[in-house]
């Protein structure tokens, strides 16, 4: 039986900060399944849990991911999308953005995109 035990901020290399909800096992120690369970290396030999508070909406998107409709979804992603992320990232440079803030952020993207229209309009009046 797991049982919630804190909360607490944990520090991450990759996320400055995140929020994790830490579950402990109480009676791992008498189960007959412990050796399904829990790891070998694992020095206390009871089953420890830590989930952020993301793990509903993965769940949510593992099954819509999991569905036809969704995966037809997502491969048009592949063709509208991505490409021009690509292209304004490695072609053109634009790895992170100059401005602060969501207003700033919002105009600097506009800014790149609209170039990268007027880009594409180029091109193709010259054909």
């Amino acid at each position: 039986m797991l049982i919630y035990s804190e909360t607490k901020i944990k520090t991450d290399k990759k996320y400055k900060r995140k929020k994790v909800f830490i579950y402990r096992g109480t009676s791992c120690l008498t189960c007959p399944s412990q050796s399904q369970c829990i790891a070998r290396d694992n020095t206390s030999g009871l089953r420890h849990i830590e989930r952020d508070g993301f793990e509903e909406y993965r769940a949510r998107m593992r099954i819509k991911m999991q569905s036809e409709e969704g995966r037809k979804t997502y491969l048009k992603r592949n063709y509208i999308a991505e490409p021009v992320f690509g292209h304004l990232k490695y072609n053109l440079g634009y790895r992170h953005l100059l401005l602060r803030g969501l207003k700033n952020a919002q105009s600097e993207f506009t800014l790149m995109c609209i170039g990268h229209n007027i880009a594409k309009i180029w091109e193709f009046s010259k054909n």
